[in-house]
């Protein structure tokens, strides 16, 4: 294992905690785990309050745009999203549903994941002074 130190292996293994507790939150969906990264996209878009579009969640997710549409059909179909994103033009931002259940519960999922993140990088960056 490469030489780091105390402190950045602590922070690490909070990253790579939370990333497997992101796989953990997608497997809990009534979906292919590719929806969910793409949902996960969605909200990074929210959060930095850019617009969510085909173009930038294929870049987001390194998926091919194909793939990417072909997923936000899936959100789009079971109601879990609205907007379009027809061809180059976008009719409206991608925006999933926080009202519908689906939506709900896995935004609160990830939030735990996140908010764990965020405290065990806290706690690495106070034990490792």
């Amino acid at each position: 294992m490469a030489d780091i130190s105390p402190k950045e292996r602590l922070r690490r293994v909070a990253l790579l905690r939370g990333l497997l507790g992101l796989r953990e939150v997608a497997a809990a969906l009534p979906m292919p785990p590719e929806v969910a990264i793409v949902s996960c996209a969605i909200r990074l878009c929210e959060y930095e309050g850019r617009p969510a579009d085909t173009a930038t969640l294929a870049e987001l997710t390194h998926l091919p745009r194909e793939t990417v549409a072909e997923r936000v059909a899936v959100l789009t179909d079971l109601g879990l999203l609205e907007g379009s994103d027809e061809g180059s033009v976008r009719e409206a931002p991608l925006t999933l549903l926080p009202e519908n259940p689906i939506v709900a519960a896995f935004y609160s999922r990830l939030s735990d994941v996140l908010s764990r993140v965020l405290h065990d990088l806290d706690e690495a960056d106070k034990q490792a002074g």
